[in-house]
């Protein structure tokens, strides 16, 4: 599975391997706001 999160026109990917107990991975990302109105999304794709 790969995290990915995108801000503006930055983004990065951070993977991530289920053992199917539960569990996180941290990760760390840094933007810059380049205009009044940022979003941030995550989005978690999963390929068997």
């Amino acid at each position: 599975m790969v995290v990915e999160v995108y801000a503006g026109k930055d983004r990065t990917q951070v993977p991530y391997e289920s053992k199917g107990k539960g569990g996180f991975k941290r990760a760390k990302f840094v933007f810059k706001a380049v205009s009044n109105h940022t979003e941030l999304h995550f989005l978690a794709h999963f390929t068997p």
